[in-house]
């Protein structure tokens, strides 16, 4: 996993209040500035609808047909 969640894009799953975030990182020991993954993760949020911190994860989120 890398550092610095950049450039951010949230997304909702259309019917539903599944969201999810966008976003790209520079990956670990890289010293070019310019390398990035793209990551995609779930957000969730709490009783009051603030959103939780992300959890930026290695394996991103399952598949989901789109209809």
């Amino acid at each position: 996993m890398g550092t610095g969640a950049g450039h951010h894009a949230v997304i909702q799953v259309p019917g539903t209040d599944r969201w999810y975030i966008a976003y790209h990182c520079h990956p670990l020991g890289d010293a070019e500035g310019n390398h990035r993954e793209v990551c995609l993760d779930e957000m969730h949020f709490d009783k009051n609808s603030r959103i939780l911190p992300i959890k930026m994860t290695n394996q991103g989120v399952a598949t989901q047909p789109l209809k």
